[in-house]
């Protein structure tokens, strides 16, 4: 039904600004790196932004260069066609399991019919082993 698999994500944290995520999104384009998967919000005054992209290190490494302190997270990415109770699936699986999750984002596309979900749990590498199961 779907693939889970090990993957990494950059946390960036910043002043909470109009206009800070496209200063951080031109940069990352601006050379030719492609955003797969993002999840921003606002804790206070801090904006927090996290990317998932093709280049992770290469993204990472523009961040620094322009004075960002990116972070990097393990993550479960999941792959699948977007199908009703997917969401309920996986987290029906890590639920039997007593795993517990710290956070999770998605999206889907109806044209492709793909959907992305980006998950972390306390334990990565078995959330893994249990979603692929």
């Amino acid at each position: 039904m779907f693939e889970a698999r090990q993957g990494k994500a950059l946390m960036v944290k910043v002043a909470n600004e109009i206009g800070v995520l496209y200063r951080l999104a031109a940069l990352v384009a601006d050379r030719g790196i492609n955003i797969m998967a993002s999840c921003n919000w606002v804790e206070g005054d801090t904006g927090v932004m996290q990317l998932i992209t093709d280049d992770n290190r290469r993204a990472a490494e523009e961040m620094q260069k322009n004075g960002y302190e990116p972070v990097s997270l393990d993550v479960v990415i999941v792959e699948s066609p977007n199908r009703p109770g997917l969401l309920k699936h996986i987290t029906g699986r890590l639920r039997r399991e007593g795993l517990d999750i710290d956070y999770l984002y998605a999206t889907a596309t109806l044209k492709d019919n793909d959907c992305l979900v980006v998950l972390s749990t306390k334990n990565n590498e078995r959330a893994i082993v249990l979603l692929n199961d």
